[in-house]
């Protein structure tokens, strides 16, 4: 089942890396979907007595852990966490032609609403620091790659 929760996370990874950053609506399913896969995964992980230290020292995994407030945000209570962020443009030297391109980040915690006995102040502290702001693209890629180190080193797994 694990891995087919990875492949399930990895194939939502697609389609949010496909959508539209301009289109919410395009971006809002396939994002709530990685999401939910990537917590999920990491639950799976958590029956390792070794996995949450390991995640929690790495940069990767604290990314993985302010995750779970993403989740709940989208998956809970139904608040879009992604806006868009205009980039490029004009550089120097200058250099024609030139493009203005669109991507999704995070919302910054201090734009949410408040989620009250609903929220952990760890799990906010790790959005906070890890997810917040960042590009959403980025961030699952952090998480895909985290994943990854982490089903190398699981009991009984191939090391890749």
């Amino acid at each position: 089942m694990l891995s087919l929760t990875l492949r399930g996370f990895r194939e939502a990874l697609g389609r949010v890396k496909s959508a539209p950053a301009t289109v919410p609506e395009s971006l809002f399913i396939p994002l709530t979907e990685a999401t939910w896969w990537a917590i999920c995964a990491d639950e799976a992980f958590e029956t390792d007595p070794t996995y949450k230290s390991r995640r929690n020292q790495d940069r990767g995994g604290k990314t993985l852990l302010g995750m779970r407030y993403a989740r709940n945000a989208l998956g809970h209570h139904w608040a879009f966490i992604a806006i868009v962020k205009r980039g490029g443009g004009w550089s120097i030297p200058w250099s024609i032609p030139w493009s203005i391109t669109q991507y999704a980040v995070w919302v910054a915690t201090v734009e949410l609403p408040d989620f009250g006995k609903h929220s952990s102040p760890t799990i906010e502290a790790a959005y906070t620091e890890y997810v917040a702001s960042k590009p959403v693209v980025e961030t699952l890629e952090l998480v895909d790659t985290w994943l990854t180190a982490a089903e190398t080193k699981l009991p009984g797994s191939v090391s890749k």
